[in-house]
């Protein structure tokens, strides 16, 4: 009898150790991409950085032809800064907390600080556009935090939840994209996994090789996806009409692509400038 008990509870100690490991290596596994990681540190600073926003985001206003005066805010992190995933943040025209959460840039060199006038566009879905040293950078939110502080701002995914390839929650009706590199690079992107409205194009990409990050996000439909790994994938239909000569710099999501095929006549600073934000 003694011996069975010592059996089984050497058996339970077996099954203890098999689950730590296993949780172990799930976490590993979830943290394994740029994107995991960035969040997960960045989350638990969001909502000293929202207080920061409401103080000392950098104001942009512009003249819209069809709303009229438009007035918001903006400020990013320097926490944890030389990554192409950073924190940040809009405040509208009322003072209130619009979106704060994780930002996509194509440089992991820390964001140089910023004026008002070095703003180029700042949209309604919180993106921003800037021009610093003669170096244009869009910053794309793709993610949202949401606190107690913090309200929701998009019907998405949060707080580092995996979600769908355009960042909404998984569901039968997501998007879904699939690559075939066997001849060209190609991508067909379809509605939805059910759907029989699919495109195909060739592809661009950039910043890491392969498809081991999971897209996260679609910004402009089936133009361009951005990676876990910080990867910006850009179909060439895309590339032809905002890398072409006629087209002016653009400081919306889409002129993203024109930092990759347009670099910067003047290089920015990246070294020895004040944070934006302090942690």
């Amino acid at each position: 009898m003694a011996k069975v008990m010592r059996d089984i509870l050497a058996i339970f100690r077996l099954l203890i150790v098999a689950m730590v490991g296993f949780l172990v290596f799930t976490t590993a596994v979830y943290a394994a991409t740029e994107f995991d990681r960035q969040c997960q540190r960045l989350l638990p600073l969001a909502d000293n950085f929202a207080r920061k926003c409401l103080t000392e985001a950098v104001p942009f206003s512009r003249v819209h032809n069809k709303t009229g005066s438009e007035e918001f805010r903006v400020l990013f992190s320097d926490a944890y800064p030389n990554s192409h995933f950073i924190m940040g943040c809009m405040v509208d025209w009322q003072n209130q907390l619009r979106y704060v959460g994780m930002y996509y840039k194509t440089s992991t060199d820390q964001l140089p600080i910023f004026k008002s006038d070095q703003i180029g566009a700042v949209d309604y879905q919180a993106n921003v556009g800037l021009d610093v040293a003669g170096r244009k950078q869009v910053l794309i939110a793709i993610h949202q935090f949401i606190t107690d502080l913090i309200p929701a701002r998009f019907n998405a995914v949060s707080n580092c939840e995996k979600g769908s390839i355009d960042g909404s929650r998984i569901t039968e009706n997501n998007p879904v994209v699939t690559f075939d590199d066997s001849e060209k690079k190609r991508l067909t992107y379809c509605v939805s996994s059910s759907s029989n409205a699919c495109n195909t194009y060739e592809y661009k990409q950039y910043f890491e090789t392969g498809h081991d990050g999971p897209i996260i996000a679609a910004p402009a439909f089936d133009s361009f996806f951005i990676t876990a790994n910080g990867g910006l994938i850009a179909t060439d239909k895309y590339y032809n009409a905002y890398c072409g000569s006629s087209m002016p710099p653009v400081y919306g999501v889409e002129g993203i692509i024109q930092e990759i095929c347009r670099p910067p006549l003047i290089p920015a600073r990246t070294t020895k400038t004040v944070p934006v934000q302090s942690k």
